[in-house]
Formats: C-alpha cells, structure tokens, sequence
C-alpha cells in the first residue's frame, strides 16, 4: 500500500515502531479543550460575580436583598425599614432599629451619599450623611472604664456633612427608656481622618440650655494627645450667658479650664480630670466675681458676690483594683469663701453678708462645715460648724443634720432698717433628721432677748417656750400646728408693756398690754377664733382700750363683737358677714380725730349695717364729716347716705356731696361734687357732677345693672368737660365695671376746637390690656413763659391725629401712632418761634412682646429729625411690663438742621442763634446696662446778644460720645471784627487784621461726670457794639463732675471801650422794698457746687468813659471760689492817665488804685484827681472801701477846704467875704464830687445838686432845718428848730453818692464858717454824721417815728 502523508506531508511512521514521547510546547487535543472550558468557567464566574455585584451594589432591589441578609444574620438584633437608592452611591433607609440586651438604638430617616472608589486610596469618602432622629439608650455598667489600647483605623475618613435634626441620649431601666440626660438638635459638623490623627470642626447643636459649637483633634496612637474647645450661648431669665471650655493634655490626664460670663457676672473653672482612674477626679479650681442674685430673680436681694473654692477629692481607702470607685467612698475637701462687695440692708433690696468663710469635707456621705465663719453688716458674726449625713441608699428620708453656732455683735438695724439698733450674742442649735427636728436659740441683746424651744415629729410642730424681751415689753407664745390632716391649731400669748418700736424702728409707739388665744383649723377652709382683751394700753400716747372677739370660717366672719376706743374716737362692730340672713353692725363715732395725728383731722361719723354676700352685699349706712383732713387733702364737708336692698328688684339708693376739696394752701381741688345712684340692683343709674376741678367743670350720667362678682353694666349716656380742654360724648357708650374688669364700648368724644376723640375698644382685665380707637383735629401748642422761660403747652397752631390698637396680656401686640394732619408747631411768647413743620409723626408697634419705636419730624426752620428702635417687653411676677433687663436694645437717630435760629428766643428773647447742626445716634446694649452713642457736628454757628454786645462768629463744633465718655473734639469760633468802638487811641486795624479765634476740646467720663477741657481765645472780639467793645485772648480750663465745675485760668484784654451814659438809669432805692408773692417762695437748694480760679489782666489798652471819667485801666485780678466759699478777689485795678470832668471842670487823676483783698463787692480805694497847671493844684481824694467810702477835698500845697474848693471851680481862691460866691461853689463842689441826681424842682436839676436848704448856725448840737427849697426827699419834710437860739443862718447844698451816704456842704451866709459834711445810712433809723472844716465831729443819730 502506499504510505499516506500527514496532513503537515510528513509520513506516518511504520507500525512496528515504537511510539515517540511528544514533543515539548504542542499540547494535547484534551488539554487544550480544558483549558478553554477553565478559561470560560472563570469568565463567567467573573461575568456573573459583577453582575450580582453591580445588582447588589448598583440597583434598589440589591440594597433590600443585602438589608433583608444583614437582618437574617443579625438573628433579630437588626432590622431596617424603608431601604432605597443604591448601596455604592446615595441611599436611604426609612428606619434602623438595634436591640440588644444593653443598647437600644433608633435612626430614622438616614440619607448616604458615598464614594466606594475612594476605598481603592485607603478612604472613606462620605459627602453627606444625615438622620432626622438618632436615639440612643444604653445600660449602665458597674464595670469600670478602662483606657483604650489604641484608637487607631486602618483607613482614612472624610465626612464632609453631617446632619442630624435629633439626637437623644438616654438609659435602660429594666426594660424602659428613661428620660433622655442629653438632647441635641440640628448637630452639623465635618469629621477628617488620616487613620491616626482625628479632626472634627464645624460642629453646632442647640440643647435645651443654650446653642452649642465645638471643633477638637486627638490622636488614635497612645497616650492620645487631644485639645477641645467647646461654647455655650444661651439667654436665660432675659440675660445673656456664655460659657467657654479648652481640654488638653492626654485622654489618662485631662486639663480643662472653663470661662463664664453673663449677667455681669465673670467666672472660671479649672479642672483637672481622670477618667479612667478609679478616681475620676484630682482637683477643682472656681472662682466667681461679681455674682448678682437679683438679676437671676427679681424678688433676690442685689449683691456683689466673689465665690472662690479649691477642692482637692481623694479615697478614703485604697480603691480595688479593676473597680470604679463609688460616691460615697469619695473625700473632697477645701476652703469655700464667699465676699460681698456690696453689702446692705434687706429692707434697700440688699443682701446683708460680708462675707462667709468656711471648710468644705464630703467623706462617707456626711457634708461637714467646719471653721464657719460669716460676717455680717457692722460687727455682726456667726461661727460655729454644721454637718449633714445622707440617707442611705436604701433608706428614705433628708438624713440628719446639726449645728452648733455662736452668734455676737449682731444689729439688727443693719440688717433692717426697719428693725432697731441691737448688739445681739447668743446661740442657736439644730438638730434632727427627716422624721423630727429640736431647735433652741438663745439671743441677747443689752434691750432685746429671744429664748425659744420649739420641736417638729410626727407631723406636728410644736412651740413649747418663746419668749420675747425688750427691755420692759414681753412677750410669751406658747402653741402647736399639726402639719396633717386638718391642721389643726392652737395658740396662747401675752403682751405685757409691748412697744413695737423695740423690733421695728419705723413701728408706731406703744404700750400695749394684752391677752390672747386663738385655735382653729386650716383645712378644708381655713377656720379660727381669735379673742382678745386689751388692759390699760397706749398707742402713740393716746389712750387704747378694748376687747373682742372674732371668728372666721372661710370667707364668712361668723360672729364679731369688737369695742375699741383710741383718744376717745370709737370703733364698734357686732354681728357677722357673708352668709344669706347675717348682719353686720358698724358704729364709727370720731369727734377728735386730730388726737390720732399723721395729719388727720376733723369729725367723722359713720352708722350702718353689712348683710348679704361679698358676691351681692346688702346695706345701708349714713356718714357725716365736717372739716375733714388726711395727707394733705383738706375737705369741708362730706355727707351720705345709702341703702341696697338684698335681691335683683331690692332698692338701691345713695346720695354723696363733698365740698371744698383743696391741698394745702393751694386754690380748691373741687369746689363741690356730687354722686346720685338711684334704682335697683338690675336697673339704676348715676350722675356725677363736679365743679371747680382745676377750673374745669365735670357732669357724667350712667345707666344700667349690678351683677354677681360684684360688678356693673351698663352705658356711660353722657359726658362732658367744660373749662379750658372741653370734651363732650356724642352718643351713649357701653360701659362695664368689676374688681377684675373694665369694659369700655365705642365712644365717640369732641372737643371744644373740633378735636374728635373715638374709642373704638377700650378694655381692661387682669394681666391684660385691649385698646383701639384714634383721634383727628385735636390742636395743640406751646407758650413760653416769659419770666421763668419754662415750656407751657397751651395754643392751637399745630393740628394733630393719631391711631392706636393695643393688646398687651402675657405678650404685647398692636401699635400707637401719632402725626401731624396740618399746621405749625408755634412757641408763643415775647418771640414767637415758628418750626415751619410739614411733617410730625411717632409710632410705636409690637409684635410678640418685641417692641419698635420710630418718630421722625422735619420744618423748614427745624430740619430733619428722625430715629428707630426696638427692644423686648415683658410682664413681671407683680403683672407691669417691663424691657428685658438682659435682651438686646437697639436703636439709631439722625439729626440735620440747618438753622438753629429758631433755638436763641428760647433761652433768651435777645439771643440770636445761626448756623447748622448734624448727628448721628445709636442705642445698644441692654436696658440693664445701655450702650449709646452719638457724634455732632456744627458748622457757621453764630451767638449774638445785641444789648449785651457779645457776638461769636464762624463755629465749629464736633463732638463724640460713647457709653463710658462724652468727647469734644472741637469748639472753635473764627470770628471777625464787625464794629469800630468810638475810641481812637485803639490800634482796631492792627487788632483784627485776622479773626479773633476761641478753642475748646476735652473729654468727661459719664460714669462720675470726671472730665477736662481746656480752652484758648486769640485775639477773640467778644463785644461788638460801639459803646461797648473787647477784644481779649487767654487759656485755661475747667474740671467737672456730675454735680460741680471748676474753671481756672488766665484772660487778657487785648483792647477794649467802654462808655456809659453821664447819667445812670433810673433805679429804686435799696430803702424800697418790692412786694412780689412769688419772693415768698423759697428757692430749691442747687446741689450743683461751681469753683473759680481766675486771673484777669486788662492789658494796656483798655479804656472806660463814665460818668465824666474818661481814663485806661491796667492791672489784674484773680477771681477764686469753692468748697463751700463766696467769691473772692485779690489784686488791683489802676487807672493810667486821664480825667474827671464834672461841673465843667476836668480833673487829672494822679493816682487811681482799686485794691481786691476779699469780697469782690468791697475793694479799697485809693483815688486821687487834680485840677493841674495852677499855683495850687486841688482836687478829691477817695480812700476806704466800696461799701465804706472816705471821701475828702486835697491840694498840692495843702490849703483850707473852702480853698480847695475854689481853686477846683474857680481856678483862684474864694472871697472869703462874699457869702454869694460861696454859695455860688457849693454846687459846684457837690457836682465834682457826687454828680447827677434826680430831684423834683427845677433849680436843683439846674445846679446838679440833690438838696439846697436854709437854716440857723451850722452848729451840729443845736441846728435844725427850718425850711427846705429843694430836696430829693421823698417826703420833702420840713423841721423847726425846737433848743436853744443860735444866731447865723447857713445855705446847705446836698449831694447823695449812693444809697446810704450823703455829701453836703454848708456856708455861713453871714459869716465866714463852713462845713462839708459826710452822711451814711446805717440802717432805717440809724445814721453816721461826720463834719469837717469849721467844725469837726462825728455824730451818730437814731430816729424815732410816730404815726
């Protein structure tokens, strides 16, 4: 046969030949078929893993497969509700439940969204996690923390947010939940993690208490390194707290320092912390200042508290190991001290305590004080110990508790100042436990003793001995109140000599002696008998006797027999009240009520009798007063009579006139009132008619019904007011009246100028207010007074309206509006101001108790005003509202006007103000510590006084001011020259080449009113008017307080003229007195004290005309004054050159010296002035002081006064025998040296003189006037001569200086003998004479009038 090729053309290979091993790298047929079904196996079983994977992980239906797996692996322990979404990406799961005999844990509403392809790099990548609510309760464990190993995970985490609206904490008690210990809401925060270092930051909760964040990191690796910072925001009682903590250190050995504040309290705590030592604690570091109990409850006393403790806890035997320690094997001690910084009396709202010092040891369950010590107001003291035992854990009961304390120096006043004066040593004990109680004090006083035993079991409390001593009064108690059941008590006392004043300062005087009992019962209603039986007693001095007895059963007196008489006004009631059938009689029989005192007086007598109910009463009385008296209020006459039937259709009548109410002194209040109430009790009415109430007249008519409560309903058919604001009712209004109730319908009222007032609702209940209604046309206006400059509201230019809807109970809503509807606000009075309004409004609005207040106004003279604000109202335990002590207050105003000139009339109608003004202002803080602040700022600000003379010019102002400190940055005027004085000698032009200038600045701090500003003038033209004109430049500065300035510094006259008229105004006499009623009332005491040290220097160039002196004045003075010292000068003033020109002559003044050593009214004078250029140079010499002038004619060389005087008017000496020309000098020489005057005949005001008389003899001892020709004597008497004869006739020429002297010159008409006379006016009747030339003397006079 022929062989056959493979198929590769090879031939087979014989038969007869072995087979040849395969050869390497050529698989086998099968082999090459298994591996190929291996590799299809594999790659479906990779095909279906990825499937099963991306359906578990990828689809919603393979998220509830491995939910429903978790649940049937966990055996019951697990289960989930509600799974969706997909497990590799976002998921959420409706509700996870975990129940294991230790832990329970819900979680509802969870929401995942993760990474899985951030595992590949070793994280957990998650970018929200969140929970609607996570509870968590776990049961407690006896067994002790033990420290971690390590805290380390093997992958790194990123949680990017967390949410979860609650989280609650709580503990398994058998099988219940108890109430959760921790509660956290809205917790957010991120979490990162490297797998060893953990960061958590962001994290915010609200708890119950307040708004929580924290941030921290620790480390996972030992000893676990960590830090923490953690605070707490919170408000509690209207006050805001903050509380911060900082832990560091390692997780074994913590170190935590915590910080609060709020209230006005600061305090700190430093702990440090072992939590997973058998001791979990080593030492406790707090320290408290400024702790104010007050301001965490109204009704505390205030104080300033500083509380300072150091404990120290330790074991009171070594702890087992492997075992917590327990509570009661614990030992902490350390000293507690408690500092007052304010200490004062209890009556003032104060805590009485200065301090308390004492040694703290908790060991086995008994608290001990021991070293206690407390200190009280005064001297006062306490020491001893105190000591408390807990209960055991299975015992009931408070434990047991005793002190031992001394007490010494105790007063009681300063404790109270209601309380008297007492130096109080003595002991107190206490001992007991929860079931029965001892106490037993001791305490003396040199007037006062308190000895008491008293004891407590068995729920009864039993007084077995008190005794109350002050010096002869005495007291003894003795009783028992049991503490169950009915509470039953029972009481025995007696008063032997009693003044209450011995324990209660402010106590009226008394000498009170008496017996007393009284027992009943406290439930079900509280029911009792008290008797009484007064001896022989006195009250405030007044004679009191007495006895009675009276009963109480609930709200019913069952029986009442009382007689009592006090200073022979008499008080009786017999009978009882409050049940259908009682009856109550009441005699009032007061004919000296003036004994009584405390402004009583009068006669008062009463008669009635009480029935019925306190729900429906029942009656009648009848009343008569005559000149009655109390607290000031005075009344003429009073007379009623009444009767109320019992029963709806029983008679109700009464009839009530007063008349000549008044208050003190003043005009009548009312000058009669009269009340008519006529009906039933479901059908009556009333009038009310008052006339003379302030000048106004009322007349008001009601109708209606009493109801149950008692109470009244019915409608208010009229009323109106006349008088100076009339107001009528257009129609009948319902009206409703109760103890808890006051219901006002819609009212409509007009007024007298078209006012309209409507009432839409107006309704008043206990703790709760309803108000709506508004007003339009209601004009109003202001009036200045143009004596007092006070502010009056009284005119009509200004039209107003208003709106209003209130309701205010435990919150307060609604809002008050008020506006301007059309005219101008117009300050009449001597100088009317007009603000040119167009705009008024104030509005006021609530919302939940947050209040907002806005007001704005604006004028074309009084630009733009306008503010906003808001804080937060609430009710008070006693029902007022009130702003929250703590709660934010916030608030803002601006001001822009610009012109001020409508301001100057009201400080002065002569003032002119111009110039700007703007500010800005805010408001914050609480209304316990407000914070405000502001700034202004003035520009051309101008002050002009044109009868004084005084203009500024060119203003600026800036000022600032905070809650600490008021600042003024800037007061500066640049103010120009604007008139020229009628004075040539004065360099005007080189002057006021620049504007004068003035600076002020400085600073006050508003708590005490401390503060320095200083001022600077340059060149400053302060008088601007031709007859009155300065220029002066200075500095200094003034200090001030709340209540006291003090100004010092220097000022220089520049330059400056004055001139005043040859004549002075017309003025009265000081002789004359001026009647003004006002000058009876005596003018309030400032308590605002001013001081002065000033320095005045009047330059060089200061120049006066007055009164024919035309002259420079030079030198300095300085001005001082304060604590409690008048003002005062020294220094002098001098003229410097210049002339006196009188009676046509001009005198040059040689020397003019005004010297100050004392009151700033009475310098000495030194004066001299010469007529110059003659042989002999005469003129005046002025010496002495102000009040006390010396003045004398003087000559250079010295020649006789009638010399003197002609060489004065002549210019040569007189003829000595020439009686005319001496006659001729007399006037003259009166005009030289008193000049003007004011008389009433011609020839006087002609001559200048004041007097010209004949008379006989010039001699002092027997001459008399005997006729008068002119004088400027208010009575122009005329006298005779009564003595012996005197030849001579002399001519007299009077000249009156001031008010009290008189100079006065007589010649001898037929001779040569003269005399110059000096009178002065002591007082009224008394007068000092001195004569000089041909007679001397001094003679006093005393004059004697009879009418």
């Amino acid at each position: 046969m022929a062989e056959v090729p493979d198929a590769d053309g090879r031939g087979a290979a014989p038969p007869d030949m072995p087979p040849q091993p395969p050869q390497s790298g050529r698989p086998t047929a099968w082999s090459v078929r298994g591996l190929r079904g291996l590799l299809a196996a594999l790659l479906g079983l990779i095909t279906a893993a990825v499937l099963v994977l991306g359906w578990v992980g990828g689809t919603a239906s393979g998220l509830r497969f491995v939910a429903g797996l978790a649940e049937s692996l966990s055996g019951g322990l697990l289960s989930i509700d509600g799974a969706d979404g997909y497990l590799l990406g976002e998921l959420r799961i409706k509700g996870l439940k975990v129940r294991t005999p230790d832990l329970q844990l819900d979680l509802h509403n969870l929401e995942l969204d993760w990474r899985p392809g951030a595992l590949g790099g070793g994280v957990l990548d998650v970018d929200r996690l969140s929970a609607s609510e996570l509870a968590v309760a776990t049961r407690s464990s006896s067994e002790p923390a033990t420290l971690p190993v390590n805290l380390e995970i093997p992958f790194g985490v990123r949680l990017g947010q967390l949410r979860l609206d609650r989280l609650t904490v709580a503990s398994l008690e058998g099988e219940r939940v108890a109430a959760p210990h921790l509660e956290l809401t809205g917790l957010a925060g991120q979490l990162e993690s490297d797998g060893r270092i953990h960061r958590f930051s962001g994290v915010t909760a609200a708890t119950p208490v307040g708004h929580v964040t924290a941030e921290g990191r620790f480390d996972g690796r030992a000893p676990f390194p960590l830090s923490l910072q953690a605070a707490l925001t919170t408000t509690q009682g209207g006050e805001a707290y903050k509380v911060e903590l900082k832990a560091g250190g390692r997780l074994e050995v913590l170190e935590v320092a915590a910080t609060a504040e709020g209230a006005g309290m600061q305090g700190k705590a430093d702990l440090l912390a072992t939590p997973f030592a058998p001791l979990p604690l080593r030492a406790v570091q707090l320290r408290v200042s400024d702790l104010d109990p007050q301001r965490f409850h109204a009704s505390a006393p205030a104080a300033r508290l500083d509380i300072e403790a150091s404990l120290a806890p330790s074991a009171r035997s070594a702890p087992v190991p492997g075992q917590s320690l327990a509570v009661e094997d614990w030992v902490v001690t350390g000293p507690l001290q408690v500092t007052n910084r304010k200490p004062g009396r209890y009556d003032a709202g104060e805590l009485p305590l200065v301090s308390l010092a004492t040694r703290l040891r908790w060991a086995g369950g008994e608290l001990a004080l021991s070293d206690l010590d407390l200190r009280l107001p005064g001297d006062g003291r306490v020491v001893g110990e105190a000591r408390w035992q807990a209960p055991a854990a299975d015992q009931p009961g408070t434990g047991q508790l005793r002190s031992e304390l001394r007490v010494s120096g105790l007063d009681a006043r300063r404790l109270d100042h209601r309380a008297v004066a007492t130096r109080i040593a003595g002991t107190l004990a206490l001992r007991g436990d929860g079931e029965a109680q001892v106490l037993d004090a001791d305490l003396r006083d040199k007037k006062l003793a308190l000895r008491l035993k008293a004891r407590h079991g068995a729920g009864l409390l039993q007084v077995d001995e008190a005794v109350v001593r002050a010096e002869t009064a005495r007291l003894e108690l003795s009783g028992k109140l049991a503490l169950e059941g009915a509470g039953a008590f029972e009481a025995r006392g007696r008063l032997s000599r009693f003044d209450p004043r011995a324990f209660a300062a402010a106590a009226p005087p008394a000498d009170l002696n008496a017996d007393f009992s009284v027992r009943g019962q406290r439930s079900p209603a509280l029911a009792g008998k008290l008797d009484f039986e007064l001896a022989p007693s006195r009250f405030e001095g007044k004679a009191l006797s007495g006895k009675g007895t009276l009963a109480l059963e609930g709200n019913r007196l069952a029986a009442a027999d009382v007689a009592v008489d006090l200073a022979g006004n008499r008080l009786g009631a017999k009978g009882a009240y409050g049940r259908a059938g009682d009856a109550l009689e009441i005699h009032v029989d007061a004919p000296a009520l003036a004994a009584l005192g405390h402004g009583l007086g009068g006669r008062l007598r009463a008669d009635g009798v009480l029935r019925g109910t306190p729900a429906q009463p029942a009656g009648e009385f009848d009343v008569q007063g005559q000149r009655l008296a109390a607290g000031g209020v005075f009344i003429d006459s009073v007379l009623g009579r009444g009767r109320v039937a019992e029963g709806k259709a029983g008679t109700l009548a009464l009839n009530l006139d007063v008349s000549g109410v008044r208050k003190g002194d003043e005009d009548a209040l009312l000058q009669k009132a009269s009340l008519v109430f006529d009906g039933t009790r479901a059908r009556n009415t009333l009038r009310l008619d008052v006339d003379g109430l302030r000048g106004h007249a009322l007349s008001a008519r009601l109708s209606g019904g009493l109801t149950d409560g008692p109470g009244w309903e019915g409608q208010l058919e009229s009323l109106e007011v006349k008088g100076a604001v009339p107001v009528r009712l257009l129609a009948p209004a319902p009206l409703r009246l109760s103890e808890d109730r006051v219901s006002l319908g819609r009212a409509e009222l007009r007024g007298g100028a078209g006012g309209r007032y409507l009432f839409e609702e107006t309704r008043w209940e206990t703790r709760n207010l309803v108000a709506r209604g508004r007003l339009t046309g209601v004009q109003v206006g202001l009036i200045l007074d143009p004596a007092t400059r006070n502010v009056q509201s009284k005119g009509d230019s200004l039209t107003v309206g208003g709106e209003w809807d209130v309701v205010i109970g435990e919150k307060a809503d609604g809002f008050v509006r008020f506006f301007r509807e059309k005219g101008d606000l117009v300050l009449q009075g001597d100088s009317p101001v007009q603000l040119g309004l167009d705009d008024l409004q104030l509005t006021v609005s609530a919302a939940a108790s947050r209040l907002a207040f806005g007001f704005s106004a604006h004028g074309s003279q009084l630009g733009r005003l306008a503010g906003a604000g808001s804080a937060l109202l609430e009710r008070t335990t006693d029902g007022s509202l009130r702003l929250v002590p703590g709660a934010p207050l916030l608030g803002s105003a601006s001001l822009d006007m610009p012109s001020i000139a409508w301001a100057g009339p009201l400080a002065d109608q002569n003032l002119k103000t111009g110039g700007s003004l703007k500010g800005e202002f805010t408001l914050a803080g609480t209304p316990a510590r407000p914070e405000t602040a502001g700034r202004i700022r003035g520009e051309k600000l101008d002050f002009l006084m044109a009868d004084q003379g005084l203009h500024l010019s060119g203003g600026t102002l800036v000022a600032e001011f905070n809650r600490e400190v008021l600042r003024l940055d800037e007061f500066s005027f640049v103010s120009p020259n604007r008139v020229k004085p009628r004075e040539s000698r004065i360099d005007v032009a080189r002057l006021t080449r620049q504007p004068g200038t003035l600076n002020a600045s400085g600073s006050m701090q508003l708590a005490s009113g401390d503060g320095r500003f200083t001022f600077k003038a340059e060149r400053l033209p302060l008088l601007q008017r031709a007859d009155q004109w300065l220029v002066l430049s200075g500095e200094g500065e003034v200090l001030s307080g709340w209540q006291s300035a003090h100004i010092k510094g220097r000022l220089v006259a520049d330059a400056g003229f004055v001139e005043l008229s040859r004549t002075p105004a017309p003025s009265l006499g000081e002789d004359v007195e001026v009647l003004d009623p006002r000058r009876n009332a005596k003018a309030p005491a400032s308590p605002f004290q001013t001081g002065v040290d000033l320095s005045i220097n009047l330059g060089n160039a200061l120049y006066v005309k007055a009164l024919g002196l035309d002259t420079r004045l030079g030198g300095e003075v300085r001005l001082r004054s304060g604590e409690g010292k008048p003002l005062s000068a020294s220094g002098t003033i001098n003229t410097v050159g210049g002339v006196f020109e009188g009676y046509g002559q001009k005198l040059s003044i040689e020397r003019g010296i005004v010297t100050f050593n004392g009151p700033l009214a009475n310098p000495g004078l030194n004066v001299v002035a010469l007529r110059k250029g003659l042989a002999v140079e005469a003129g005046v010499g002025i010496t002495g002081t102000a009040r006390r002038p010396l003045v004398r004619l003087v000559s250079e060389p010295n020649v006789p006064d009638p010399e003197k005087l002609g060489w004065i008017v002549l210019g040569r000496p007189p003829d000595q025998g020439s009686g005319g020309e001496m006659a001729l000098l007399l006037p003259a020489a009166q005009a030289l040296l008193g000049g003007g005057g004011n008389m009433s005949a011609g020839l006087a005001n002609a001559l200048g003189i004041d007097e010209l008389s004949f008379g006989s003899s010039i001699d002092s001892r027997s001459r008399v006037q005997t006729s008068s020709v002119a004088s400027s004597s208010v009575t122009g008497a005329s006298s005779t001569y009564r003595g012996e004869t005197v030849p001579g006739q002399v001519i007299t020429l009077g000249k009156r200086l001031s008010a009290q002297a008189m100079l006065s010159f007589e010649q001898s008409v037929t001779g040569t003998s003269s005399v110059v006379k000096l009178t002065y006016q002591l007082t009224r009747r008394l007068s000092v004479i001195g004569r000089a030339g041909s007679e001397n003397a001094l003679d006093g006079l005393f004059s004697i009038s009879f009418r």
